[in-house]
């Protein structure tokens, strides 16, 4: 009998552990209006884009701290689209669990062959803010109202009627799968910042003979990338 007592506690322990971390771990139906730039001014002309996230991933469970140095980071994370007109919409949900992210660092192509990086860049996406919804009716909570923490609000109100007065009621918006969007986002591009990679003309800092495509791999690992690559290749390892 105690020995089932003890078995019990234990799988309730463990339910306890685990239903968090599960519940915890979903992905966000999200919508992003894209926007690239060029002179101050909107861009108008489509690019195939990629963007990738440089840093390491861990197990699932707590995060893992690790210092910049011990490590070369690479790819874990990356989504590709297109951008065909100033505002255009894609849906990304930008799953990033259990990966610490340094940098990130977007590819591109325009529609008249040209190929682009930009790099170093901290954040992906920006200026996100929540969907809400109660009895059927959606709001954009675009000061993020109700993420504060429970103990800021008053006890006398809910968080959802102490927020509603920032509330904007909306139509309800679904990703392409038909997932009730929760989350609206911007990606900002300055092609001002964009280093140019022209087709046949050498570069001062990679072999000339290779092609674009190369270069575009070679540049986009970033400082760090290129350390590890060394290491690997003293060591007879391709990179």
């Amino acid at each position: 009998m105690e020995k089932q007592k003890i078995l019990i506690i234990l799988t309730l322990i463990l339910a306890l552990t685990v239903i968090p971390l599960v519940n915890a771990d979903v992905i966000i139906p999200t919508v992003t209006k894209v926007y690239f730039e060029q002179n101050s001014k909107p861009y108008i002309n489509n690019i195939e884009f990629t963007v990738k996230g440089y840093g390491y991933s861990y197990p699932p469970g707590p995060s893992i701290e690790k210092v910049l140095g011990d490590y070369a980071p690479e790819v874990v994370f990356s989504f590709t689209s297109r951008y065909n007109d100033y505002g255009d919409k894609i849906y990304e949900n930008y799953y990033s669990n259990y990966r610490h992210i340094d940098y990130y660092e977007l590819e591109g192509k325009t529609g008249e062959g040209k190929n682009f990086i930009i790099g170093n860049m901290e954040k992906i996406p920006i200026n996100c803010y929540n969907i809400r919804e109660k009895d059927g009716v959606y709001y954009s909570d675009i000061t993020n109202c109700l993420n504060k923490p429970y103990s800021e609000f008053p006890d006398d109100i809910s968080p959802f009627d102490y927020c509603k007065d920032t509330f904007v009621e909306i139509e309800k918006e679904t990703d392409e799968q038909g997932n009730p969007i929760d989350r609206h986002c911007e990606l900002k591009f300055n092609l001002d910042n964009a280093k140019w990679i022209e087709e046949n003309v050498p570069d001062s800092n990679i072999n000339s003979t290779i092609n674009t495509d190369q270069k575009l791999k070679i540049k986009s690992k970033g400082f760090w990338g290129n350390i590890g690559c060394f290491f690997k290749e003293l060591f007879g390892r391709s990179c």
